[in-house]
């Protein structure tokens, strides 16, 4: 006899923080399309709201070492006070020995520019890690 698992399947979740709509879009795109589900957020303000509120907390987090909002540093520290679980996917055109983190590192970096395959491997690699 063979039984099933009846557990809600749940897709991935990443979240998306990119200033840039058009970059944004783009990510989420690309990401939908390898069957992620992706929330993009505009400010790592409110990123980090949805973070707090967030029954199914996301998988990933993928933002830019730039933001307007605050540093990089302090916005990880706190997603990760909010889910310490979470793997996070750093971005930027910086080099990676040029970025300052002072208490938190990302789990994995990616240079601009890069392929969007670039992109998809990277971002596997951090769910996998």
């Amino acid at each position: 006899m063979r039984t099933i698992d009846l557990a809600p399947v749940t897709a991935t979740s990443i979240y998306v923080v990119e200033d840039e709509p058009n970059v944004a879009e783009l990510y989420t795109i690309v990401l939908e399309s390898a069957d992620y589900h992706v929330n993009a957020f505009r400010d790592r303000r409110e990123a980090l709201r949805a973070l707090a509120a967030a029954r199914q907390k996301p998988n990933l987090l993928i933002t830019d070492y730039e933001g307007l909002s605050m540093s990089a540093d302090w916005f990880m520290r706190q997603c990760l006070v909010l889910h310490p679980a979470l793997r996070i996917l750093m971005i930027s055109g910086f080099h990676r020995e040029d970025m300052r983190f002072f208490r938190a590192r990302p789990h994995r970096f990616i240079q601009k520019p890069f392929t969007l395959e670039q992109l998809e491997r990277e971002v596997r690699a951090s769910l996998a890690a």
